[in-house]
């Protein structure tokens, strides 16, 4: 969803905010409001434009997910388009709980020039250090749900 048609200035980047959180039942997590207040905090501190908020609420992210992410693959169509410049989302597990999204959303940043920012971190895909850092980040989400799998099962 598009918040803003003002244009971001010179030195002001256009942010989507990105929240996801799988079913919670007990609230150990952070919900998505939570997420969307510190999504807001960061891009007020860098003095980003925020032009589109995308939540997928109890939906989950791992590649065993019977559910899609509607809110997710619109801004990733929205990315495609050219109409952000960097993705704030709390952590690397609410984007992505699966390498192949992961990959995915990687090669489009390094096409687009979008940056990634999660943890209150910057990652710019032209740079090796932060594909490594990102790419580990990815890997660690992805485990973590497999053995949240796993203990399930």
């Amino acid at each position: 969803m598009r918040l803003s048609t003002l244009p971001a200035t010179q030195n002001q980047l256009r942010a989507f905010t990105y929240g996801r959180v799988s079913r919670d039942p007990k609230g150990r997590g952070t919900s998505v409001a939570a997420q969307n207040e510190e999504n807001e905090r960061i891009c007020d501190e860098r003095d980003w434009v925020i032009v589109g908020r995308y939540e997928d609420p109890d939906r989950s992210a791992s590649r065993h997910a019977r559910k899609s992410r509607p809110d997710y693959e619109a801004m990733v169509e929205a990315l495609q388009r050219g109409e952000a410049d960097v993705i704030v989302y709390w952590e690397a597990s609410r984007a992505y709980r699966d390498l192949e999204v992961y990959v995915k959303l990687r090669r489009l940043c390094l096409e687009t020039g979008v940056l990634l920012c999660y943890n209150d971190t910057i990652y710019d895909m032209s740079k090796t250090s932060d594909r490594a850092n990102s790419a580990r980040d990815a890997v660690q989400a992805e485990t973590e749900s497999d053995q949240i799998r796993d203990r399930v099962l």
